[in-house]
């Protein structure tokens, strides 16, 4: 089971695969960060990525910038560290 941190945040929280993506373990864990869509096509929940591995099992619309990760459809294959 991978660990998510969200550095900035100062939270770690065991991957729990009944969460549908990254921005709900966040939202889960008592975090509110920025969203939109939900879906991948705003980039509006984008987020640094420091280290780890994720992916998009529902696919994306928009291709978030080089080193960042769509939170809202995205789910970690790895421990990750995100800057949040």
């Amino acid at each position: 089971m991978p660990k998510v941190t969200f550095e900035k945040s100062g939270v770690t929280a065991d991957w729990d695969a009944k969460e549908d993506s990254l921005l709900d373990l966040a939202e889960a864990n008592g975090l509110d960060l920025d969203f939109g869509c939900r879906a991948g096509n705003c980039t509006m929940c984008q987020q640094k990525k420091i280290s780890g591995e994720v992916e998009y099992p529902f696919g994306h619309g928009a291709d978030p910038d080089e080193g960042h990760i769509l939170l809202c459809c995205s789910v970690p294959t790895s421990d990750v560290v995100i800057d949040a």
